[in-house]
């Protein structure tokens, strides 16, 4: 077996590292999804769940994000506006745009209608009755994205609890070569397929042996996962441009710490807690009920608490 690569800085790099682990997982098994269920997604890290949204809700979605990413991407290029205004850095951004979104009439919709759905796997994965959500965005691959290098979203520990979840929602039919979110699951709670990204060798042999997942669903379809799983977007080498609409959700009844950045998000968008986007009631930044929650909050800017992350993160 030789060794892979691991994550060198830079798009170049990146890609370089995402090719070599493609060759190397060549010949692993691809799984079939199982039904949907919390005790899969508490095993597995991940769940595909069909049927969703509704085909008016997805259309009308999907129109608003090219909307908003056309508004985007002119005022970047006119000076207007900087990247970070509009956009989240994105693993092999090339032709692959992250989008931020705030709590527009649609987005509001179209998340109330999703947690009729998600809203019991949220809250029995994570074990909280009303979490907070953090992060809502569109994220756009079209022709000639590359594949990303395999990777989780945070470094929480889940041999226990989750500390995030994100859905995925396919904003269109996804097939397998319009780049597919690739999973492996069981990796959010395997100590030695995390520790493996640390070693050429070790990460080769996890490629070659374990079976993996696809993201491929109809429009309407999400697949809802632990952020501390491993996965990668695919590479798109269809003409067709690919959309997955997305919401995050962290416990509101209690802090965890290497998730601060993820509190700090969630008090940017007014700390809406699940319950009233499941109502589709949400509220301004000026508003007084969101001033006094985001006090509420101000203890994650604590310098103490920065310095615990710091630790907790390294180690």
């Amino acid at each position: 077996v030789e060794p892979l690569p691991l994550i060198k800085k830079g798009h170049e790099g990146a890609i370089q590292v995402a090719m070599a682990e493609a060759a190397a997982m060549e010949h692993a098994p691809l799984e079939p999804w199982p039904p949907a269920s919390m005790e899969a997604l508490r095993s597995d890290g991940v769940v595909l769940i069909s049927d969703m949204l509704s085909t008016t809700t997805v259309s009308g979605l999907r129109l608003h994000l090219e909307s908003k990413l056309g508004a985007a991407l002119d005022g970047v290029a006119s000076g207007a506006a900087e990247e970070g205004d509009y956009f989240v850095k994105v693993l092999c951004r090339k032709e692959r745009h992250d989008l931020k979104l705030t709590y527009e009439p649609v987005v509001v919709k179209a998340i109330a209608e999703a947690l009729q759905v998600l809203g019991p796997f949220i809250r029995g994965a994570l074990e909280c009755a009303d979490p907070l959500l953090t992060d809502v965005g569109g994220i756009r691959s079209t022709e000639g994205a590359p594949r990303q290098p395999m990777h989780s979203d945070d470094a929480v520990s889940s041999f226990s609890l989750p500390g995030k979840l994100t859905a995925f929602v396919a904003l269109q039919d996804i097939d397998g070569q319009m780049g597919p979110t690739i999973f492996w699951p069981g990796t959010h709670a395997n100590a030695q397929a995390q520790t493996s990204m640390m070693s050429g060798l070790d990460k080769a042999i996890l490629l070659r042996e374990s079976s993996y997942r696809l993201g491929t669903m109809p429009a309407g379809s999400c697949t809802l996962y632990n952020t501390h799983l491993l996965h990668a977007g695919g590479s798109n080498t269809s003409p067709r441009t690919r959309w997955l609409f997305y919401m995050s959700f962290v416990p509101g009844q209690r802090f965890v710490l290497a998730l601060r950045d993820s509190y700090k998000d969630a008090c940017r968008l007014g700390v809406h807690r699940m319950s009233e986007l499941e109502r589709g009631a949400t509220r301004g930044l000026q508003d007084a009920r969101t001033r006094r929650l985001q006090d509420m909050w101000a203890f994650i800017d604590d310098e103490d608490i920065k310095q615990c992350q710091d630790v907790f993160t390294t180690w």
